[in-house]
């Protein structure tokens, strides 16, 4: 496994974000998402306190009040968050949820909360996403997702 994390610190976000609970992914869950991930491990070690693993993989993402996903593409994931590309810019602090299709087609729908994005390139976004616990409108959204009600891969 890379030396490597994606949640500079616990409770990132600050700035009135503060009420809102981080969570981890279960070993179980950390484990199933990987399996479905190609590994494309860094040679440059880092300091974080979560490892995490570079992976390339397309994924969907639903913003809120959104029930259309759009695409982006997973850089690399941790128990407690994942980094993307995007050609959508998200600022820090906005709720998304991530839709990742596992090897049987299932989706695998992530929560999440930007802790931090910059521009990359002309029309590129490089984010830094920490996994939260859902609510209810998250719920909301996998169901209209799951119901076929947004568009599917």
């Amino acid at each position: 496994m890379c030396p490597v994390a994606i949640c500079a610190a616990p409770g990132v976000g600050g700035g009135g974000l503060s009420s809102h609970t981080h969570m981890q992914l279960t070993r179980e869950t950390f484990v199933e998402i990987l399996d479905t991930l190609r590994s494309n491990c860094p040679s440059v070690s880092d300091h974080r306190k979560q490892p995490r693993v570079g992976v390339t993989r397309q994924v969907e993402i639903i913003l809120p009040g959104n029930a259309d996903p759009f695409p982006a593409r997973i850089r690399d994931i941790s128990q407690g968050g994942v980094g993307i590309l995007s050609h959508m810019q998200m600022p820090k602090g906005t709720e998304f949820i991530v839709v990742l299709y596992g090897r049987d087609g299932n989706p695998h729908f992530l929560q999440c909360r930007v802790c931090h994005s910059r521009r990359v390139g002309t029309g590129l976004h490089q984010i830094g996403a920490c996994f939260e616990k859902p609510d209810v409108a998250t719920l909301a959204a996998v169901r209209k997702v799951k119901s076929g009600t947004a568009s599917a891969r």
